[in-house]
């Protein structure tokens, strides 16, 4: 019994006021505002663009090797 008034009062001290939060929910704001994006985009383009020539490289090998069983 005491396990439910444990979460009744749990739940009633963050319900009262939408804009008190856990701590833990504090800190998952403050590490997401000190996060620099621009180095994750410049990271996920380079890492897209590596993989992107990467295949057209396989693709130019695949069709030199074509071209000299061909001829």
């Amino acid at each position: 019994m005491s396990h439910i008034e444990d979460l009744v009062q749990y739940l009633a001290k963050h319900t009262t006021d939408p804009h008190c939060l856990p701590i833990a929910s504090e800190q998952v704001i403050k590490d997401i505002k000190g996060i620099d994006y621009s180095t994750i985009v410049a990271f996920k383009v380079k890492e897209y663009l590596f993989k992107k020539i990467k295949k057209m490289n396989f693709l130019f090998q695949f069709r030199l090797h074509h071209l000299h069983r061909v001829h």
